[in-house]
């Protein structure tokens, strides 16, 4: 029965998100159990940024765009990742070794600073 009730679920997701008339790009991420799917959807706008591979050389991001971040991003010995301030850092859902997270590296740095007007803000690409 819970076969059937997984396998039912995943169908329709598939169908779902087959069926977009969109011309955005849409992640799926799905995590399954023995008793449940659960499917999570975040559509990237267009103008979002995807930063999804480390970074091993200098790299700036500005404030006059949204980046997204996706799966584990390492900040290389030697690199440094300068983030302006009003950034706004919104990170695709998951969870273990499927988790979105920023890695600064020993060797590497990260020169971050916002102000109480222009914060950094990194939060859910759900959100």
């Amino acid at each position: 029965m819970n076969q059937a009730k997984l396998l039912s679920l995943s169908l329709i997701a598939i169908f779902a998100a087959s069926c977009s008339d969109d011309d955005e790009p849409e992640v799926v991420y799905q995590t399954i159990t023995e008793t449940e799917t659960v499917v999570e959807t975040v559509t990237v706008e267009a103008e979002d940024f995807i930063i999804d591979e480390d970074i091993t050389e200098d790299t700036t991001l500005n404030n006059d765009q949204i980046w997204t971040l996706s799966g584990r991003v390492f900040v290389k010995n030697g690199a440094t990742l300068t983030i302006e301030a009003g950034t706004l850092i919104k990170a695709v859902g998951g969870t273990g070794t499927n988790a979105s997270v920023l890695i600064v590296a020993q060797g590497a740095s990260i020169q971050a600073n916002g102000t109480a007007d222009a914060p950094i803000i990194m939060t859910s690409a759900a959100d």
